[in-house]
């Protein structure tokens, strides 16, 4: 996993048309995942994890979402914060105190 060098991610302007691609990628996903995905990001992944919000099942599809955060340099600061999501679930996920092995 490469981290986003902060210089590059403020140095290029943000373009309207990221935001559309972005958000149409976001209403794909239909309120259940969007809920998981929102769970994630107020309450941290262990703890939404815990507490059944994230379903296993929903992984692919929100890893595939955060994913094309991180491939966006555009979204500076939430490209970071994608990637670090990402790099939790994985964590999380490889513990064997996890619920979704």
């Amino acid at each position: 996993m490469t981290l986003i060098d902060k210089n590059d991610s403020f140095s290029i302007p943000l373009n309207i048309s990221d935001i559309i691609s972005i958000c149409r990628e976001y209403h794909k996903l239909g309120w259940q995942l969007q809920y998981q995905i929102e769970s994630l990001l107020e309450v941290g992944v262990e703890q939404s994890i815990k507490d059944g919000h994230v379903k296993a099942n929903s992984l692919p599809f929100i890893k595939d979402f955060l994913q094309r955060i991180v491939g966006n340099v555009y979204f500076g600061d939430a490209s970071q914060q994608a990637e670090e999501c990402i790099y939790l679930l994985e964590e999380y996920h490889q513990q064997d105190i996890s619920p979704l092995n």
